[in-house]
Protein backbone atom coordinates (compact mmCIF):
# COMPACT_ATOMS: atom_id res chain seq x y z
CA UNK A 1 0.00 0.00 0.00
CA UNK A 2 2.95 2.82 1.23
CA UNK A 3 4.63 2.22 -2.60
CA UNK A 4 1.17 2.43 -4.23
CA UNK A 5 1.22 5.78 -2.36
CA UNK A 6 4.96 6.90 -3.10
CA UNK A 7 3.81 6.63 -7.02
CA UNK A 8 0.52 8.45 -6.90
CA UNK A 9 3.09 11.06 -4.92
CA UNK A 10 5.28 10.96 -7.48
CA UNK A 11 3.02 11.56 -10.19
CA UNK A 12 1.58 14.93 -8.18
CA UNK A 13 5.52 15.63 -7.38
CA UNK A 14 6.36 15.44 -11.25
CA UNK A 15 3.84 18.03 -12.44
CA UNK A 16 4.31 20.54 -9.35
CA UNK A 17 7.77 22.29 -9.48
CA UNK A 18 7.51 24.04 -5.81
CA UNK A 19 7.24 20.29 -4.68
CA UNK A 20 10.28 19.67 -6.76
CA UNK A 21 12.43 22.35 -5.59
CA UNK A 22 11.85 21.62 -2.15
CA UNK A 23 14.04 18.27 -2.97
CA UNK A 24 16.63 19.96 -5.30
CA UNK A 25 20.25 19.76 -4.24
CA UNK A 26 19.58 17.47 -1.18
CA UNK A 27 22.13 15.29 -2.60
CA UNK A 28 21.98 12.74 1.11
CA UNK A 29 20.12 10.06 0.39
CA UNK A 30 18.86 9.75 4.14
CA UNK A 31 18.00 13.26 4.31
CA UNK A 32 16.66 13.24 1.22
CA UNK A 33 14.12 10.12 1.69
CA UNK A 34 12.95 11.67 5.02
CA UNK A 35 11.80 15.17 3.29
CA UNK A 36 10.10 13.00 0.85
CA UNK A 37 8.46 11.72 3.20
CA UNK A 38 7.34 14.52 5.26
CA UNK A 39 6.27 16.37 1.65
CA UNK A 40 4.41 13.32 1.03
CA UNK A 41 2.87 13.34 4.58
CA UNK A 42 1.83 17.00 4.15
CA UNK A 43 -0.42 15.74 1.17
CA UNK A 44 -2.08 12.61 2.42
CA UNK A 45 0.68 10.09 1.07
CA UNK A 46 1.69 7.37 3.72
CA UNK A 47 4.96 6.24 2.78
CA UNK A 48 8.14 4.95 4.35
CA UNK A 49 12.16 6.17 3.39
CA UNK A 50 12.53 2.73 2.73
CA UNK A 51 10.01 3.16 -0.07
CA UNK A 52 11.91 6.33 -1.12
CA UNK A 53 15.41 4.53 -1.14
CA UNK A 54 14.11 1.34 -2.95
CA UNK A 55 12.50 3.83 -5.66
CA UNK A 56 15.99 5.60 -5.96
CA UNK A 57 17.66 2.81 -6.31
CA UNK A 58 15.53 0.92 -9.31
CA UNK A 59 13.29 3.91 -10.41
CA UNK A 60 12.36 2.24 -13.81
CA UNK A 61 11.41 -1.07 -12.14
CA UNK A 62 9.44 0.23 -9.11
CA UNK A 63 7.75 3.26 -10.85
CA UNK A 64 7.24 1.67 -13.77
CA UNK A 65 3.84 2.67 -15.69
CA UNK A 66 3.85 5.78 -13.31
CA UNK A 67 6.61 7.96 -15.52
CA UNK A 68 5.60 10.33 -18.59
CA UNK A 69 7.34 9.42 -21.63
CA UNK A 70 8.79 13.14 -21.92
CA UNK A 71 10.60 14.63 -19.02
CA UNK A 72 9.08 18.24 -18.03
CA UNK A 73 11.47 21.24 -17.95
CA UNK A 74 13.10 20.75 -14.79
CA UNK A 75 13.85 17.22 -15.10
CA UNK A 76 15.59 18.28 -18.62
CA UNK A 77 17.49 21.41 -16.93
CA UNK A 78 18.29 19.20 -13.69
CA UNK A 79 20.05 16.62 -16.40
CA UNK A 80 21.44 19.16 -18.36
CA UNK A 81 23.85 20.10 -15.22
CA UNK A 82 21.00 22.92 -13.80
CA UNK A 83 22.11 25.55 -15.87
CA UNK A 84 20.05 26.48 -18.31
CA UNK A 85 21.78 28.27 -21.72
CA UNK A 86 20.34 30.13 -24.15
CA UNK A 87 22.41 31.97 -27.15
CA UNK A 88 20.56 34.48 -29.48
CA UNK A 89 22.25 34.94 -32.66
CA UNK A 90 20.61 37.95 -33.55
CA UNK A 91 22.19 41.36 -32.60
CA UNK A 92 25.64 39.99 -32.08
CA UNK A 93 28.39 42.44 -33.52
Amino acid sequence: MSQTNLQKFYQVFRADLSLQKQLDGITDEDVYAEKAVEIGRDRGFDFTTADVKAALAEPGAFLEGSVAEELNDYELEALAGGFLFRCFTHDVK
